[in-house]
């Protein structure tokens, strides 16, 4: 049985920004320098079917700031920063990580997104 992965909610933000983001609409959050970008970005992903979600976290930079990425979570490496590009990666890597259970989807998520409860690193 195949089981559709639905991201139900996202947040993305950092010191200066901090929004709810919703990858549904067609316009959303913009920076000011699309150039210089680095933010954390939280997605709420469960099934189409079900309430519950999982927590998975993904650092989002553009070359400008490589070197700030953190090593304990994935990332999203975009040339340019916009909405539409990232609302469309995302959906994308999503729809990549379905699989016919939830066990099998959350271990290809977890390739591409920091899980909220794998360890950290110290």
């Amino acid at each position: 049985m195949f089981r559709e992965l639905d991201l139900k909610w996202a947040y993305g933000g950092d010191l200066a920004w901090g929004t709810e983001v919703d990858f549904d609409g067609d316009v959303g959050p913009e920076r000011p320098v699309p150039d210089d970008v680095c933010f954390l970005l939280q997605l709420d992903i469960g099934t189409k079917e079900d309430l519950w979600t999982e927590c998975f976290f993904v650092q989002v930079v553009t070359p400008n700031n490589r070197p700030h990425r953190c090593q304990d979570t994935r990332h999203i490496e975009i040339p340019r920063y916009s909405f539409a590009v990232l609302r469309d990666h995302a959906n994308r890597v999503i729809a990549a990580c379905q699989r016919d259970t939830w066990d099998e989807s959350l271990k290809e998520l977890r390739k591409r997104f920091h899980w909220q409860y794998e360890p950290r690193r110290p």
